[in-house]
């Protein structure tokens, strides 16, 4: 009997030795030990980890120094065992573990620290974007025609158009309801059909962009780039937009990320919705071949160090800072609204 004892105990303690690793490195990877996300980090999720943890620590000790109540102890184990992959593969976690855990397993390397961050910011190529078509008259969020013709003539390529469906189900350019009903005067409730849309002219002078508009834009100048605010659908651009190697889109789940690659689309995750929920960001990109990342300016510089580190896997565009002018050596591309490059480029 002391046999079998002896070896259930030896399985016991392996296994409990098994779940205090996994536990370990899910806390390493998801921020529950002392970095820059420590206290944001804190949540019921890596609590119960560490309680956890603790439980199966005691455990362990116990079996190690006592051969009675091991059918107590292999009740707790189970337990234990149990409640680990509980804690561990919610949906999310599964997507996540499936594409950059189990088939691209990568260890973080800084050697290439700071690839994409340019040591002179230089305002050429694909580091500036015409934010919401970029200002126009005076006015910014206009995403209008007028918007696009400017920015393209003041040298801009990349050009950002919130996209939002109208009443009807048709994507259109508008960065938000209230404030496109405020600046045409729009009376009625909710949404707007497509014609009610483009019977009005934003600010009453600039012409409003629906798809077709916008395919005839793009088509007529094929050196420009679309990138999309708003819409999380890839397979409504795939299916709506004319070329969808020139469009990128910024996204706001994994799953929509995972989806425009499917399609072919290049995707623009957005670090707030997206990579600052998972628990191996960087590792995510890598696996995926991801190249732009949309940051917010605030976070931004509040973690430089961790972005900088996050430089040498995707190139970072920042939002938010629209009208400051460009700061050199610090991040690789940012939005926009004056798109007069000696304007912001020092």
């Amino acid at each position: 009997m002391k046999k079998y004892i002896d070896f259930l105990k030896k399985l016991l303690l392996l296994l409990l030795s098994i779940i205090v690793t996994l536990n370990l490195l899910s806390l390493y990877q998801n921020g529950g030990f002392f970095n820059f996300y420590f206290l944001e980090k804190l949540n019921v999720h890596n609590i119960l980890l560490w309680i956890t943890i603790f439980i199966t620590l005691i455990l362990w000790f116990f079996l190690i120094y006592t051969d009675r109540y091991v059918w107590i102890f292999l009740i707790g184990t189970f337990i234990v065992f149990v409640s680990t992959p509980m804690l561990h593969f919610n949906k999310k976690a599964l997507i996540n573990y499936y594409h950059v855990y189990l088939l691209h397993y990568l260890k973080d390397n800084d050697k290439e620290e700071n690839r994409y961050v340019m040591e002179r910011f230089s305002c050429l190529g694909d580091q500036i974007i015409a934010h919401a078509g970029g200002e126009v008259n005076g006015y910014t969020y206009t995403d209008s025609l007028e918007a696009l013709e400017n920015a393209y003539h003041n040298g801009i390529r990349l050009m950002e158009l919130d996209l939002q469906k109208t009443k009807d189900g048709k994507i259109v350019a508008v960065h938000d309801w209230e404030k496109w009903k405020e600046n045409v005067g729009f009376m009625k409730k909710g949404k707007p059909t497509l014609k009610e849309f483009n019977s009005y002219r934003i600010k009453g002078e600039f012409t409003p962009l629906d798809m077709e508009k916008i395919n005839k834009w793009f088509n007529s100048h094929p050196d420009a780039i679309l990138i999309t605010d708003k819409i999380n659908s890839p397979k409504a651009i795939y299916r709506e937009f004319i070329d969808k190697k020139r469009v990128r889109m910024e996204l706001f789940s994994v799953e929509a990320v995972i989806k425009a690659i499917d399609l072919g689309i290049t995707p623009m995750p957005s670090w707030n919705t997206v990579l600052r929920k998972l628990t191996y960001p960087k590792r995510f990109l890598k696996s995926l071949n991801i190249e732009y990342v949309v940051v917010p300016y605030k976070t931004y510089k509040k973690n430089i160090v961790f972005f900088h580190k996050l430089s040498n896997t995707s190139k970072i565009y920042l939002f938010g800072n629209y009208h400051s002018p460009i700061e050199p050596n610090y991040f690789y591309g940012r939005y926009v609204d004056d798109t007069l490059l000696e304007n912001i480029c020092r």
